[in-house]
This record gives structure tokens, sequence and C-alpha cells, in this order.
């Protein structure tokens, strides 16, 4: 909750990882309601700073309504992506479903790494976090809410 400091555990598996070369890439939290006023922060594991926390915007490119973002010292939200209205794979028999959510967000940033990635083969990750970072589309919004903007593939 607001104010928390983030898991240690997370942040130790968060920095493992990032010595083995990955990048890890999570949702910022669905849990704002911007409508009326409510806004919370980035939510665990992404509030961690060595986890990329994503933020989640609509076809507009504004932020989607219940998108966290960055309150005091609770965590950066690092980059967004498209997160609203998304067509994706469900669950037999539908199969497909259109879902709104930082989840829906966090894959678009993780394939723009990959291909960041492939492009770079030698890359660290915090190269390829760097690449993210200016690729990335400027938006008139706020840094809390959207960090360095749109995530936009190489």
């Amino acid at each position: 909750s607001e104010g928390e400091s983030y898991d240690i555990a997370y942040e130790r598996a968060a920095q493992f990882a990032l010595s083995k070369g990955t990048l890890i890439v999570a949702a910022a939290g669905n849990d704002s309601r911007r409508s009326i006023g409510r806004f919370s922060p980035v939510a665990s594991p992404a509030d961690c700073p060595s986890i990329l926390a994503v933020a989640a915007i609509d076809s507009e490119l504004q932020i989607g309504d219940f998108s966290n973002r960055a309150i005091n010292s609770s965590g950066l939200v690092d980059i967004a992506a498209p997160g609203v209205e998304i067509y994706s794979s469900w669950s037999m028999p539908a199969r497909y479903r259109t879902l709104s959510g930082t989840s829906m967000a966090t894959p678009h940033v993780a394939g723009i790494a990959a291909l960041l990635f492939e492009k770079y083969p030698d890359a660290t990750p915090g190269i390829i976090e760097n690449e993210l970072r200016k690729n990335a589309l400027s938006l008139p919004l706020l840094v809390e809410d959207v960090g360095a903007g749109l995530s936009i593939a190489p």
C-alpha cells in the first residue's frame, strides 16, 4: 500500500536476473480509479527499482482510468504501452476476449525488449532498458503516469 517500501525478496530476485542478462518487465497495477480522483501507487513487484514498471494507455494515447502511478517513493512507472480494450487470447471455449489492464500492456513492452535483444545480441539489460526509453514516444502526460512514454518497436 501507499508509502510502503518494495519487497526486498522481489528486488533481490530482479537483481539476480539482471546479473544473468534478463530484464524483468511487470505490470504497474490496476488499482486506480482516475475518473473519481483515486490514484494508487505502482504495485508489487513492479515497484522494485530493478523491475521495469509498465502503465496502460488507450487508443487515444490517454492513460487508462485504472493504471497505477508513481506516488511519493512508491516505485516509478518506467514506460507505457497499449492496455485498454486489447483483443487477447482467453481460455476455451471463448478463445478470445477484449481485456483492459496493465497486464495487457506489459507483453507489448516485453515483446519490444525481445526485439531489441535480437537486434543487439551482446547488449546488457541496462542497454536494452535505455533503448526502450530512448525509442519511446514522448507523451503530453505526467511522467508519474507514463514514464518515458509509449514503448515503440525498433
